[in-house]
């Protein structure tokens, strides 16, 4: 399990993950394996990270740094393919609906603007609940956050409505650099809040930083580091 964090400002954006992974014992408790996950990773077209089952994530992580990717189609079908391979190998077993419905992925990438714009900045995400074969697009000005599954639906909706409300969005008095360095202490304080209430969230994550077809993955960031990594 996982707390992913996206924001899209339009023109730039970001991506955050936390680093724990877990296993669930056999007495169905959470046990923390260990807070050195490497999330996002980068692709040929933008970055891309996952939430959820690992056993379902690791195969799509792997294509994406290894193959060369030029379309989110190839994201998908990877996506599916693993989908249906998790199923078919664990038929009939109890579970299987609820992780693949807890497993999400979001990714970047970048699409032609008009010539004086440049490359449009474009964050969609891969819900099963919303679809089972398409990707849904994170508005401009939009903030989604995929929450531990340990949170209670109305949990998830208030975290998701905080971090809505206390982004911040490039204008005339705040530039893209500003809006990103504040979004991401926004994301770090996020993770640091749920590492307190869920023990799958650690408080220590990554974040990549999103602007057209650039991309920048900054890992270990933490309330103490975040003046120092992002100097």
């Amino acid at each position: 399990m996982t707390l992913l964090i996206a924001m899209n400002m339009g023109n730039v954006g970001l991506i955050a993950a936390d680093k724990a992974e877990v296993r669930i014992t056999p007495e169905g408790a959470t046990e923390l394996c260990h807070e050195a996950a490497s999330k996002i990773v980068s692709t040929g077209i933008g970055v891309a990270t996952g939430c959820g089952m690992v056993e379902l994530l690791t195969p799509v992580k792997d294509f994406l740094q290894k193959q060369d990717i030029h379309h989110t189609d190839d994201m998908v079908a990877t996506i599916i393919s693993e989908r249906q391979r998790f199923t078919a190998r664990y038929e009939g077993l109890p579970g299987v609906e609820r992780a693949l419905a807890q497993t999400s992925w979001v990714m970047s990438y970048a699409t032609p603007g008009l010539e004086q714009s440049g490359p449009q900045l474009r964050i969609s995400m891969f819900h099963a609940p919303w679809s089972d074969s398409q990707l849904a697009i994170l508005g401009a000005e939009r903030s989604k956050c995929f929450c531990p599954g340990d949170f209670t639906s109305e949990e998830a909706e208030e975290l998701n409505n905080t971090v809505q409300n206390r982004m911040v969005n490039p204008s005339s008095e705040i530039d893209p650099k500003t809006a990103l360095y504040q979004n991401t202490a926004l994301a770090v304080e996020t993770m640091a809040f749920v590492a307190r209430r869920s023990r799958s969230v650690s408080e220590v994550c990554d974040v990549a930083w999103l602007a057209g077809t650039d991309s920048r993955i900054f890992e270990d960031v933490t309330a103490h580091n975040l003046r120092e990594k992002f100097s």
